[in-house]
Parts: structure tokens; sequence; C-alpha cells
């Protein structure tokens, strides 16, 4: 279950706001339709297969001639999709299921990927011809090792999980920071049910940018600890310190894996827009392979596999060469009415967003998830938009 479902956040907001002297009339630049609804499609939803016709399959492809790929020991499904797509994004769309092939989502190093007609639309599949398969173990989505950490606790929590949550008492030295091997105490006593522990910090609220709600708090990972005695006080293990531990740091249990490596990748058939909120590892901004925080979750009908395109919201300018009267501001007299040269602006226009970058979700709450920077053609930041690929 969800650390998110079923619990509120209440977090105080001061707003201050400020007003001019005048008033600037130049014409609004539009706003982005991503500031209406979001998709409204339940997680539990069914959703609708997506109907691919050939002339648009067809455009999906650098080429429909491109040879076959052996996959190799190494290669990620994004290099694979990237040789014959010219949106990777695009993968789940095109991917044909060879059902005279088991499992035939998955893809091993010595397998050969192919352009096969299916109904006459262009798809990409394993081919039938000979597969000497030089490995046992699929090509993995997304690099399981690197998340594991994102994926062995729960990472958003709300104020009343940290609260409610054990706690380190202190160490068994009195010191302030405690490390890999030391001997701590936690309380209160323990249930029989989980024997290790993440040790975690609250960190920076995630604030939905749109509507100032607070959508959970990011859980810091300071380590892990093991049950040598179960008591109150718990006696435990440091079995590791990665940030350095400290009296009052919170526990939760450390959780199953929950990420396979046969995660089927997705398209959303309904839209979804939203926004990047935090990026867990980094001050400014990420690149490839890096994780980012966004707010969309499941009750947007996200879930785990989902391919998201990032857009980099596009500046606003002045444009100082129009002549069109309606759209310009001119200045008003000064307060003694006295005639002087009136300024004259030009109206303010909204540039384009940029598409900069592709990401898959890994893990969702039911406000948030949290996806993997798959590719970035500029930095990632803060405010960057994500939103079902488009044409």
């Amino acid at each position: 279950m969800n650390a998110l479902k079923g619990f509120p956040v209440a977090l105080a907001v001061t707003a201050l706001l400020s007003s001019c002297a005048s008033v600037d009339n130049r014409a609004p630049f539009n706003i982005d339709a991503q500031r209406a609804a979001t998709s409204a499609l339940p997680a539990t939803a069914e959703r609708p297969s997506p109907v691919l016709d050939a002339k648009t399959a067809e455009s999906r492809f650098r080429s429909l001639h491109t040879e076959d790929y052996v996959v190799r020991k190494g290669d990620t499904l994004w290099d694979i999709a990237n040789h014959f797509l010219k949106n990777p994004l695009y993968w789940p769309e095109i991917w044909h299921n060879n059902q005279q092939i088991t499992n035939p989502h998955l893809i091993f190093p010595g397998d050969t990927i192919s352009i096969v007609y299916v109904d006459g639309v262009p798809r990409l599949t394993v081919s039938l011809s000979p597969r000497m398969r030089s490995e046992d173990v699929p090509v993995p989505v997304l690099p399981l090792d690197m998340l594991r950490p994102f994926l062995s606790y729960d990472q958003v929590l709300n104020a009343e999980d940290f609260d409610a949550a054990p706690y380190i008492l202190r160490g068994r030295d009195p010191r302030i920071l405690i490390a890999t091997n030391d001997t701590v105490y936690a309380r209160p006593a323990l249930n029989e049910s989980n024997d290790r522990y993440a040790v975690l910090r609250p960190g920076s609220p995630l604030v939905d940018p749109e509507t100032g709600e607070v959508l959970g708090i990011h859980a810091i990972y300071h380590g892990e600890v093991s049950v040598i005695e179960r008591g109150d006080p718990n006696v435990l293990n440091v079995d590791m310190a990665t940030r350095g531990i400290r009296q009052g740091d919170r526990l939760s249990p450390m959780l199953e894996e929950s990420f396979t490596r046969d995660v089927v990748p997705s398209i959303p058939t309904f839209d979804i827009r939203g926004q990047v909120i935090y990026l867990p590892d980094a001050l400014s901004y990420v690149g490839r392979n890096q994780v980012v925080v966004i707010n969309q979750g499941e009750i947007d009908g996200l879930r785990v596999g989902d391919m998201l395109e990032i857009r980099e919201v596009g500046g606003v300018v002045e444009d100082v060469y129009s002549t069109v009267e309606d759209e310009l501001y001119i200045s008003p007299q000064d307060e003694f009415g006295e005639l002087r040269v009136p300024e004259v602006k030009g109206p303010l226009i909204q540039l384009p967003d940029v598409p900069i970058g592709a990401l898959l979700v890994f893990r969702t709450y039911d406000r948030v998830s949290y996806g993997l920077v798959l590719k970035s053609e500029r930095p990632i930041r803060v405010g960057d938009k994500v939103l079902t690929p488009t044409d």
C-alpha cells in the first residue's frame, strides 16, 4: 500500500502579493493548456489498446529498410529502439509480441530484431530465425542496481507517517553521527514482520506548482539497519550509513524489490500533463540515467513502465517589431497630466515548448511518481513539463 493513501497533509503557506502603480495592458501571452485539468483516468481503469494505422507506423521508422539488429550484451531498450525509430519513445506502440515465442516482450542478447508487417502495418519483433542467445538474462528496461535505493522503501511519506515511525534513540557510543557497523538503540518496540529497516530523514515537501498543495514529503535515505534484539528499546546494527545517521532519524521497513526486469514499457493512451517538481539527487538539473519526481501519480492513471516526453517551457519575449495597434502598450501620462513622449512596448509572446528528453516511470504513488531520464538533449530542471508523447 502506498504511504500517501488516506493521509492528508496540511501546510501553511503565506503568499506575498505586490501591485504596480500602473497597469500594463500589453496583450497577454498564450498560456499552455497544461494549466487546465490533467488526465482523470483511474489507475484501475482498463486502458484501450492503441490503434496504429500503416501511415502512422511508417512515419515512426528511420527507414523501412533498416537492417536487422542483433542484440548485444550491454544494450538497453532505448539503444535498440533508437536503431529503428526516429523517436524511441514510440517503441511500445511499434513493438509486436510474436506469439510463437515464449515471453515475446523480453529481449535477450543474441536475439535478432526485425521489421515485419502485421496486417499491413510495419512493426518490430524478435525474428524466428536461428536464435542463438548468448545470455539467459534479458535486456533490462531499467538499470535495477542504480534504482534499487528507490525501490527498497517508501520514498514519499507524509507528516503523520514520519511522526508515527520508529526512530533512532541514540548510538551505543554517545557520538553525534553514527557510522557503519555501529550499534544503535531505537524505539518503540519493532514488530516481528521485518528484520531490516531503511534509515530516513524528512526532506523537502513535494509541492504541486499549480495548486500549492503538498503532495507528500520526500524521504532522504541515510542507511540501513538490521535487528539484533527486539524490545523497548530495540538493539540494531548499522549495516550501512551512506550520509551519517543521527538521533531522531526514522525507520521504514525495507521492501521487496517491486520492479522486475520484465516490465513492459507503455505509452499512456490519454493525456498526461504534469511537471518535474523535485530532483532527488541533484540541486539544479539532471541528465540521462538520473531520477526526477513528477506531480502525476496513480490517481492520474500513471503506472510503472509508462514513458513520457519531457519539454522545456518556452520563454516569453517582447515583440519590439509589432505595428499592430491593439497589441501595443502605450504608457499613460504622468500624474500631473503633462505631455511627454509616450513609452511604447510591444506584446509579450509565449514561445513554444521545446522537447528535450524522455523518462520512464518506475515507481508510482497516489499523487506523484518517480521517473528515470532515458534521454536528455538539455539539462532537465524543476518546472520542465512531462506529457504523453505527441507527434
